[in-house]
């Protein structure tokens, strides 16, 4: 550590809601056993997981810009 001396760690505890933790996962497991799912059913989780996550669907793909 003493090359990087502008480097330093971050030791917060972490901050999360357990039930939607679980709740995400379990989701998340669900649809790869159901093998298919849709952008918005990711999106939907990601809103519920994380609320300022605040997806803004624009229509444009990375692969459109490839």
């Amino acid at each position: 550590m003493n090359r990087f001396k502008n480097l330093g760690v971050i030791k917060n505890e972490p901050d999360y809601d357990e039930a939607r933790l679980t709740h995400f996962e379990s989701s998340i497991r669900q649809l790869r056993a159901q093998g298919t799912w849709s952008r918005t059913d990711l999106i939907d989780l990601f809103n519920t997981m994380i609320p300022e996550f605040n997806h803004k669907e624009t229509g444009k793909f990375l692969d459109g810009r490839m």
